[in-house]
């Protein structure tokens, strides 16, 4: 399934659960998209994280409310005309879980996460942290790279985060450092310069400044035999379709 195809499943399974969180706690609750998939890093094998943000106000939400969201869930899949034997919806001990049938691969893996929070008549935003468009283009591809199961086997979403903060800070050091203006880090050519650089810092094949040595080491990247051998084989093929 394509990346486009998964997000797209996505947004499906938050509309639902959307529907199911405001009818159950009306306007104080709403969901947010986060993780890989809400900063547009995902790949297609990416899990789907939702928060459903509480008014602090309200009382915790016990096995029996998540149960009652959990089948609100069920009946707005099936709405969808998603087949409860391809989407099973379980209540585990903190969250409820959507994952797909083996049969289903459409189906994204969901884990939907209660919290208490301020603020939550304004929807938020997606959480990008400020990453721009190229350097999450970037980061989904690199995580799309096969090395030990791929970059998207990372050993923690905690890594993925500094993975992606290693793009940014490489995006910001090719405006800065080398001159590259606004217009010449957008599309085709932007993503020319800023895959390559990332690669080569992780290959080794070019100093990475001290942020950024931090940040690959953070995302268990640097240093990593298997993830250089894959950095470097991969910035030989750029090189050959140039």
């Amino acid at each position: 399934m394509e990346v486009a195809g998964a997000r797209e499943r996505a947004k499906i399974v938050k509309a639902v659960v959307d529907k199911a969180v405001q009818q159950n706690f009306n306007s104080h609750a709403n969901v947010q998209l986060q993780g890989s998939t809400g900063k547009h890093t995902n790949t297609a094998k990416s899990d789907v994280d939702l928060f459903v943000r509480m008014d602090p106000n309200l009382p915790h939400v016990a096995r029996k409310e998540r149960a009652i969201v959990a089948a609100c869930i069920e009946h707005g899949l099936r709405d969808q005309h998603i087949d409860p034997a391809d989407a099973k919806v379980r209540i585990a001990k903190t969250i409820i879980q959507v994952r797909p049938a083996a049969a289903a691969s459409g189906i994204p893996k969901t884990d939907i996460v209660f919290e208490r929070c301020k603020g939550v008549s304004k929807p938020p935003d997606e959480p990008n942290r400020g990453m721009p468009t190229l350097a999450a283009q970037a980061v989904r591809h690199v995580k799309g790279l096969g090395a030990v199961g791929g970059y998207s086997n990372l050993p923690s979403p905690a890594a993925a985060h500094h993975l992606e903060r290693y793009a940014v800070l490489k995006h910001d050091e090719l405006r800065c450092q080398h001159g590259h203006g606004k217009d010449d880090m957008t599309g085709r050519d932007g993503f020319s310069r800023l895959v390559p650089a990332m690669l080569a810092g992780i290959a080794g094949n070019q100093p990475v400044t001290k942020q950024q040595e931090a940040a690959l080491k953070a995302a268990g990247v640097h240093g990593n035999p298997e993830y250089d051998r894959v950095a470097a084989r991969e910035l030989k093929n750029m090189s050959l379709k140039r």
